[in-house]
């Protein structure tokens, strides 16, 4: 009898297992950018090594972003971007956000189809985390992918201790826009399946 009871323990949470892992979707090299105006630059950064899971039964979202990983056209830019005075890379090498998608119970995700999504959340740069909100799409590629966009507003890079020391005292009040790009899939890049 208490042979029976182990396996019936055992098969339920293994079951409990294998359904968790089916609620996550994860995006490997979601695409970030980075959109701002210092003074009369206007500047753009790319970022293809950002990770992204999204639990599809809460709408808990997370977000790391890999700091150093930021291409810029111009090469000033891309010489200070990882100062101290800048985002301190070194110390604080990602960026990372953690919320999530607003009224996710009520989405029905409809394959192909494009639906709107607002997104409620914190995110920390530099060791500073503040609440943030974004909006954005997501949509339905298949049973086993999602496909979602999403941007928010930082009002000023001062909030996050960027401009804070002499020499960059220039970014106070420098808004930056977030936008990301992400397809989420159930299946991991490590699966052997």
């Amino acid at each position: 009898m208490l042979y029976r009871l182990l396996i019936l323990i055992s098969l339920c949470f293994c079951t409990s297992l294998l359904f968790a892992q089916k609620q996550k979707y994860r995006a490997d090299n979601a695409k970030v950018t980075l959109i701002t105006q210092v003074e009369t630059l206007a500047v753009k950064g790319l970022n293809y090594n950002s990770t992204s899971v999204l639990d599809s039964k809460t709408g808990q979202l997370l977000f790391l972003v890999p700091v150093q990983s930021f291409k810029f056209r111009s090469a000033l830019v891309q010489k200070y971007f990882n100062y101290p005075g800048f985002t301190y890379s070194k110390k604080f090498p990602h960026f990372k956000f953690k919320g999530h998608i607003v009224n996710y119970a009520k989405l029905t995700l409809e394959e192909g189809k494009l639906h709107p999504i607002a997104i409620k959340g914190k995110l920390t740069v530099r060791g500073v985390t503040k609440p943030m909100t974004a909006t954005g799409t997501i949509t339905r590629v298949s049973k086993e992918q999602l496909s979602g966009t999403a941007q928010l507003v930082v009002p000023d890079v001062f909030m996050f201790g960027i401009g804070r020391q002499e020499d960059t005292s220039f970014l106070r009040g420098t808004q930056l826009t977030i936008k990301v790009e992400a397809t989420y899939l159930t299946k991991f890049r490590d699966d052997k399946d």
